[in-house]
Parts: C-alpha cells; sequence; structure tokens
C-alpha cells in the first residue's frame, strides 16, 4: 500500500491534563487491493485490511505529522494513561482501477477532533503521541467506511477497536464491527 497525505494540527502548547487536538488529513491511499475485484477481496480479506491500514496510519503517518510541528513529544518514562474521544468529517473520492495493473486510488480528506484526557500535565503534542492509536482509530474508521459503503453497500457501521503501540509500533490490534446493508 502507497499513501501520501498532507496535514494540518492545532493544538494547545500549554501544559494541562485535558487537550482538544484538532488534525485535518488529505490522505491518498493506493494499492489497497492487489486484484481488481474490490468487492470480493474487501469482503475476504476486511480485517487484514483494516489492520494494515491502521499500522501504517499509527506507525507512521501520526508520528511524522507530530515530529514536523518541531515540538517534543517525548512521553515520560514511566508512560502516561489517557483517554481519547473523537468526533470526524470527511469526504472521499475514488479513482476506479481502469486498465490492467492499475490499482484503487482512495482520497480521503478527514477533519477529526479529539478530546484526550490524561492523567498528568502534558502539552497539546504529547497528548495527541500519547492518544494516537485513538487518532489512527478514527482515521482508519472513516477509510474503510468509505471502501465499504462504497463497495459492499454498507450504511452503517458501529466497530470497537483496542490497540496496544510500544514506541511507534503496534503491537496489538483488534477490531469488531457490526453493520446494515443497503442491499448491494
Amino acid at each position: 500500500m502507497h499513501y501520501r497525505y498532507s496535514s494540518k494540527l492545532g493544538w494547545d502548547k500549554r501544559e494541562k491534563t485535558h487537550h482538544v487536538v484538532d488534525l485535518e488529513l488529505d490522505l491518498s491511499l493506493d494499492g489497497i487491493f492487489k486484484s481488481r475485484r474490490i468487492a470480493e477481496e474487501l469482503a475476504r480479506e476486511q480485517a487484514s485490511i483494516r489492520a494494515e491500514v491502521f499500522a501504517m496510519i499509527a506507525g507512521q503517518i501520526v508520528p511524522t505529522i507530530l515530529a514536523g510541528t518541531g515540538e517534543d513529544y517525548s512521553l515520560p518514562a514511566e508512560g502516561i494513561h489517557s483517554k481519547a474521544k473523537s468526533e470526524w468529517k470527511d469526504e472521499q473520492t475514488f479513482q476506479e482501477p481502469s486498465s490492467e495493473g492499475d490499482t484503487l486510488k482512495l482520497q480521503d480528506r478527514v477533519r477529526v477532533v479529539m478530546g484526550v484526557e490524561t492523567d498528568r500535565p502534558v502539552t497539546g503534542v504529547q497528548a495527541a503521541y500519547s492518544g494516537r492509536a485513538g487518532l489512527a482509530d478514527a482515521i482508519t474508521e472513516r477509510v474503510m467506511h468509505s471502501l465499504n459503503s462504497r463497495y459492499l453497500g454498507i450504511t452503517r457501521q458501529e466497530s470497537t477497536s483496542e490497540s496496544r503501540m510500544a514506541g511507534d509500533d503496534v503491537v496489538g490490534y483488534a477490531a469488531r464491527s457490526k453493520t446494515d446493508f443497503t442491499g448491494n
């Protein structure tokens, strides 16, 4: 899977225990699917596609965005316990494969506003880093919903996920979802 993105991140530099992180992300993905039978592959490989998208966002894109702020986002050695809740809006476009060898290209413009509560005062960028799994999950859910809606006819999807991070590496990820179909 290949990606390109541009982003804009808003945060508060003061140290406190409650932060609001505002991320605008213009994400382009291609190579998500290995075949041109997109609906079949999406239905069959849903869990692995979701895990791959999550790992890419949590392990590569979000840390790169945070590093680009120029702020120190490292956390204390004893770690920080945080809770995150997010709201989002998105707009997506699809470029269908037109010839042999082409792959689906998805462009998703996502805005995620995430509230992060921490057990001790940190800066906004540190709060974003401690809540990066929640941020990555919100973006992953938007990408998956876009694909599921377009190719599988899913009109509503509720999901929960659990993830564990060690530094910038995803060491565990599982998601469960409940869906409604339009009958496509």
